[in-house]
């Protein structure tokens, strides 16, 4: 009979890296056009679309700039795990 001890370490350094940026461009109290230029807001918080599609008229220059809400695209929303061990024992026969 042999063993075999086996340990898995996950997130080593213990680091909380962010996952996921903060993707809200913009707050409710803000209102639903809030960064968007009123001329190309569709009044539900998106752009204007071309006739019979999806497709948007213009774009936003700078999304990030616009925005009203100060963490969009900045601060993380998900992190990463913090450090954990894993620790088993193989048995072979």
């Amino acid at each position: 009979m042999k063993a075999n001890i086996l340990m898995d370490v996950f997130n080593l350094f213990n680091r909380q890296n962010s996952t996921l940026l903060d993707q809200r461009y913009n707050l409710q109290k803000d209102g639903a056009c809030g960064g968007v230029p009123s001329a190309i807001c569709n009044g539900d918080g998106g752009l204007l679309a071309q006739p019979n599609s999806v497709t948007p008229v213009t774009q936003l220059a700078n999304a990030r700039t616009t925005a009203t809400n100060p963490d969009f695209l900045r601060s993380g929303t998900q992190f990463t795990l913090p450090r954990s061990i894993r620790l088993g024992v193989r048995l072979t026969f």
